[in-house]
């Protein structure tokens, strides 16, 4: 008798095995997925969050056909235009100072006064001087006057042949010694009367003057100091005066910068 024998595995299925591995490694992948998604979120949140704390402000422009101007920075100083530097004419001391920095003058106004004890006594002694001079030219004019009388005389006796042709030549020569004393007197009188003149000048220039309108910028001296007149050397520079009206820029200019300044 034919038999038939069945024949039945022991081990399960394969298929229910790989199915739940292929589910368990899909929610793995998900998970994964939804923690880098997490994550990416938060960095975006953080990352937005410190960008509106660091916001920078920026200026924009609409595209145009403009002129770009290039600034030149330079060191420099700011000075006046016209400034005086006032020193005396004469030396001496200065006596008054009636001025201080920052003080504004105009022209002529007294900036200064040199002690004038001896100009005024140059002043005296020439003056006495051109008074002698002025004597002494009247006195020999008086002298030639005669001299030229008695002259006349002798050529008018001389013509009637009353006197001798000998008293005519002394006649003439003592006119001709009183018309040379006369005129060395008048330019005695000449000399005397321009050295007085050159005396008053310095006497006059005891006061120093602004030259025109502006301001003290700088005072050097003080009162009592001893200064030298301008007629020795360059003079003792007492003060500047300055029109701060018109000012002007005195700056080095970097060399690649210079090509590219113009008026």
């Amino acid at each position: 008798m034919d038999s038939v024998i069945k024949i039945t595995s022991q081990n399960p299925a394969p298929a229910p095995i790989v199915t739940k591995l292929k589910k368990k490694k899909k929610r793995n992948r998900w998970l994964w997925i939804s923690i880098i998604v997490v994550v990416l979120g938060i960095i975006a949140l953080v990352v937005v969050k410190g960008s509106k704390e660091k916001a920078i402000t920026v200026q924009t422009e609409v595209a145009a056909k403009r002129t770009i101007t290039e600034v030149v920075q330079a060191t420099g100083k700011i000075q006046p235009e016209y400034k005086v530097k006032v020193a005396p004419e004469v030396s001496g001391e200065i006596m008054e100072l009636p001025v201080k920095e920052g003080m504004r003058v105009t022209k002529g106004q007294t900036l200064a006064k040199i002690k004038p004890t001896s100009f005024e006594a140059q002043y005296e002694a020439a003056n006495a001087q051109v008074a002698a001079s002025k004597a002494r030219s009247e006195q020999s004019k008086a002298t030639r006057i005669q001299a030229e009388q008695a002259l006349k005389r002798a050529k008018d006796l001389n013509e009637r042949n009353i006197v001798s042709s000998a008293d005519l030549e002394q006649a003439q020569s003592q006119f001709d010694a009183a018309d040379a004393i006369y005129n060395a007197a008048k330019f005695e009188v000449m000399a005397s009367s321009s050295q007085l003149k050159q005396i008053g000048e310095s006497l006059r220039k005891t006061t120093v003057q602004a030259s025109m309108d502006g301001t003290i910028t700088q005072l050097i001296s003080q009162l009592g100091e001893k200064v030298v007149g301008t007629s020795q050397f360059s003079g003792t520079e007492m003060m500047t005066v300055s029109d701060l009206k018109t000012m002007n820029a005195e700056v080095d200019v970097d060399e690649n910068d210079v090509v590219n300044i113009k008026i």
